[in-house]
């Protein structure tokens, strides 16, 4: 009895088939050679002045050729002094530069290895007023049609303009004082959070002096200064660790922050306590600090700036890079269901084969 099952069609039609998934499973990845000079500015200005800042925008000889946005936004900090773009709609804070700035284009298209200069013009308003103003040049990869892409290559080129002969205040305050799980004999992380309250952008370091139910000072430890500026209206995380040498004995300890500018003028000073408990006891996940100073929601539409993409720097000069996404994971899938397939039409050959010498 001859089978219904043609082993000749049936070996090029599960190659196909295969072929077919193995080609929808690869994933399209981020141009990783997309790069921006002069990434950024920096700049004293006076109320009605127009300046222009002139990037170039590439790619490398060996990446795709690529679509690219810029887009005008304003930022907003995360506690780490990441960046966060605000559309129109979010950005209503005093201290916004994005009205200032006009782009001379808004996409563009390079081929491997290409170029293209882009110019913003920035025009500050004669009632500018006082402080410090800023935005974010945003150019990033668009992902291109059914590519799945999750992750795409982006600069954030920052804008930071200081008004001349205005009145700069350099003023802050301590929101919240929490440690994380304390237990003795472990590493002990102390975070101070503190909110520029001022109306220009600074760095600032600290201090926090650890003492027992005594008042005896157990440690001391250092704030180091902040990679990048606070800006108006934003709250920073400030983090410093007990080190595990250092062990705390059991029982309960104040914590006293201090936050200066660089100079060691003074910002803010506050208290708050915390309990060290038996490494065999299990701890409390998170045991907040009483502090001394009040506790503030941070707005999310108030103008707080920090640093492209979680980055530390002022002025980034490379690119997010890509991470592993959703498509890497389904090319993986899709390699098992190819050698699943595979082993099936050898299989299924094999018997044919059988079959046909019987």
């Amino acid at each position: 009895m001859k089978s219904i099952l043609n082993y000749k069609r049936l070996v090029p039609v599960a190659f196909i088939v295969v072929s077919l998934l193995v080609i929808t499973a690869i994933p399209v990845f981020a141009n990783p050679g997309l790069t921006v000079s002069n990434p950024g500015l920096l700049a004293t200005v006076t109320p009605g002045q127009t300046l222009t800042q002139k990037m170039t925008v590439s790619i490398g000889s060996t990446d795709p050729a690529t679509d690219i946005s810029v887009q005008v936004y304003g930022v907003a900090l995360s506690l780490q002094g990441g960046y966060q773009l605000l559309d129109a709609a979010h950005d209503t804070g005093p201290y916004s530069a994005r009205t200032f700035i006009t782009i001379d284009k808004n996409s563009l298209h390079l081929e491997p290895g290409g170029s293209e200069d882009v110019t913003a013009t920035i025009q500050v308003p004669q009632n500018v007023g006082a402080g410090g103003r800023y935005a974010v040049i945003n150019i990033a990869e668009k992902a291109a049609a059914g590519s799945g892409v999750g992750t795409l290559a982006a600069i954030d080129v920052p804008i930071y303009l200081t008004i001349e002969d205005s009145q700069l205040i350099q003023t802050g305050k301590i929101t919240e004082i929490t440690a994380g799980t304390a237990v003795s004999g472990q590493p002990i992380n102390l975070l101070t959070d503190f909110q520029n309250t001022g109306n220009i952008h600074f760095k600032v370091q600290g201090e926090v002096t650890i003492k027992n139910a005594k008042g005896q000072t157990v440690d001391t430890l250092s704030i180091p200064v902040t990679a990048s500026s606070i800006l108006p209206g934003g709250i920073r995380q400030l983090e410093t660790t007990i080190p595990a040498t250092d062990a705390l004995a059991v029982g309960n300890y104040t914590s006293d922050s201090k936050v200066t500018l660089q100079d060691g003028t003074l910002l803010d000073e506050a208290s708050g306590t915390f309990a060290v408990v038996a490494a065999m006891t299990t701890p409390t996940p998170t045991a907040s600090a009483s502090t001394t100073a009040p506790t503030l929601a941070s707005s999310t539409t108030a103008l707080s700036l920090g640093t492209a993409s979680a980055t530390t720097s002022l002025l980034p000069t490379s690119a997010a890079k890509s991470s592993i996404s959703w498509p890497v994971i389904g090319g993986v899938i899709a390699g098992v269901i190819v050698v699943i397939l595979l082993g099936l039409v050898i299989f299924l050959v094999k018997r044919l084969q059988r079959r046909r010498h019987n």
